[in-house]
């Protein structure tokens, strides 16, 4: 029966322990740079979404003075007529 090396074993094992522990910190830092990335893009995200809100905010203001101060009517046959009529001339025209 042979034997084996105990030295031998140790010193490969180890090898392959410290390979995959290179790679592990390699993959680490790589996950690490992408949630940074990550991060980065949310943080832009929520600038476009706040920008957007802003927006909205300066398009409701614009428009509120056109705002019907009304309700509208029902739209039936009566109301349908009554806007096709206002939009071929408006009221007051």
């Amino acid at each position: 029966m042979a034997r084996h090396n105990n030295t031998q074993i140790d010193t490969t094992n180890q090898a392959a322990v410290d390979a995959y522990n290179r790679e592990a910190d390699q993959l680490n830092a790589q996950k690490d740079q992408l949630n940074a990335e990550a991060d980065r893009l949310n943080a832009r995200v929520d600038e476009y979404e706040q920008e957007f809100d802003r927006f909205l905010a300066q398009c409701g203001d614009y428009y509120e003075p056109f705002a019907p101060q009304q309700p509208a009517r029902p739209l039936n046959s009566a109301g349908l007529t009554d806007l096709t009529a206002n939009l071929v001339q408006p009221p007051g025209e």
